[in-house]
């Protein structure tokens, strides 16, 4: 049974499914109990994820406790011994400043299109997403949710995939449902390649802190332009957006190129 196609296939998508269940369910009494009333929306959905979160760290750590068992511990610990210390901060440093990249121009590119205006479901979000102060905003967004997202969607989602599949498939896959999950074509799109890119991480550094960090630096950027004016030149009306969201592209996938170039975990 547990060899079936089937059984991979929900083995994958059960722990999104109960986690989007449950944080429904918990938003839904906390409507009801009336805390709504004393708390912004980005505040309700901060106390939400914190409540249903416990539920996605358990099946994580079950998965890292039965890969560990699988693995030669003596050979990972000797690995990891031999990678320096400034190599891994490069190494992270590199990555987040990929992932600001990849946020700014993805973000000018789909902003160049109608479809942030044409979806209403993405004004929604967007109306949510900044509802609060910036440094609730920054709590939820860059703190709370790349802790609780990469978790499910890198750890559990993409790390079960990868177990049965190649790389790229895997990556794909985790990321069209990282995308799915946002319910929007905007977010769709930005969330599966920023997805696929957290995903790569993963695999090359094999260690779940790094993709949340790459993610909370993602998220950040994003909170810090809107609230604060940063990058405000980087608009519609100005004739160079489009090159230089391409130039900025262009550097992540160089320095994305140089991660997995050089490698330093063993899967």
């Amino acid at each position: 049974m547990k060899n079936t196609k089937f059984y991979h296939v929900w083995n994958v998508l059960y722990p999104v499914l109960v986690y989007v269940i449950l944080s429904d369910c918990v938003y839904t009494i906390l409507t009801m109990a009336g805390v709504e009333e004393f708390l912004s929306k980005m505040a309700l959905q901060i106390l939400t994820a914190l409540i249903s979160s416990p539920v996605i760290f358990f099946l994580y750590h079950s998965d890292r406790k039965m890969e560990k068992a699988q693995t030669n511990a003596f050979e990972e610990e000797m690995g990891t011994r031999q990678r320096k210390i400034v190599q891994k901060l490069t190494r992270l440093l590199l990555i987040c400043f990929a992932s600001a990249l990849l946020a700014i121009g993805l973000n000018n590119l789909i902003a160049l299109t109608p479809m942030q205006e044409q979806s209403a479901g993405y004004q929604k979000v967007t109306k949510t997403f900044f509802s609060s102060t910036l440094w609730i905003e920054l709590l939820g967004t860059s703190v709370i949710t790349p802790i609780i997202e990469e978790t499910l969607y890198r750890g559990i989602v993409f790390k079960r995939l990868r177990a049965w599949n190649p790389f790229l498939p895997s990556m794909i896959l985790s990321a069209v449902i990282f995308g799915a999950m946002h319910f929007n074509l905007v977010q769709f799109l930005y969330a599966g390649f920023i997805g696929a890119f957290l995903a790569f991480v993963l695999e090359t550094e094999n260690k779940l802190y790094v993709p949340v960090l790459a993610h909370a630096t993602a998220n950040a950027v994003s909170v810090f332009r809107v609230e604060t004016g940063f990058l405000g030149w980087l608009t519609k009306e100005n004739p160079f957006l489009l090159p230089i969201s391409i130039i900025m592209l262009l550097v992540a996938g160089i320095v994305i190129w140089y991660i997995g170039r050089n490698k330093t975990s063993v899967n």
